[in-house]
């Protein structure tokens, strides 16, 4: 399975940005896939993106389950720092995602299950 480009995938005649967002989110995309698509189709600025997220939970908690699988012996400390510095939100704030993240675990996202390669 080839996993989807956020080039590939446009926002509606007319949708907005947090319309745009939803939609991706219901779709099962993580927060960093949903940020390169707003960039690229709707010219987001990076700095826009730590406080607009903060209301697109899944998709935030989605980035959060990537880089805890990526890196699953780090210390809260640690976590909180990444997801402070990924996100580029403060690290309180990126305290509570995590706290947030610990109370409900892994957020299954698009992506998440490597593809197989069937033999030749």
């Amino acid at each position: 399975m080839k996993l989807p480009d956020y080039k590939e995938l446009p926002p509606h005649a007319g949708e907005r940005a947090t319309e745009y967002c939803a939609r991706l989110e219901l779709n099962g995309f993580e927060e960093m896939f949903i940020r390169k698509a707003l960039r690229y189709h709707l010219g987001m600025q990076v700095e826009e993106f730590g406080a607009f997220f903060n209301g697109f939970e899944q998709a935030r908690l989605r980035h959060l389950t990537m880089l805890s699988r990526m890196s699953p012996n780090r210390t809260e400390y640690s976590f909180t720092k990444k997801v402070s510095k990924n996100l580029g939100i403060s690290e309180q704030l990126a305290s509570q995602w995590v706290a947030r993240f610990e109370e409900v675990g892994e957020v299954e996202y698009i992506g998440m299950k490597a593809p197989t390669s069937s033999p030749d």
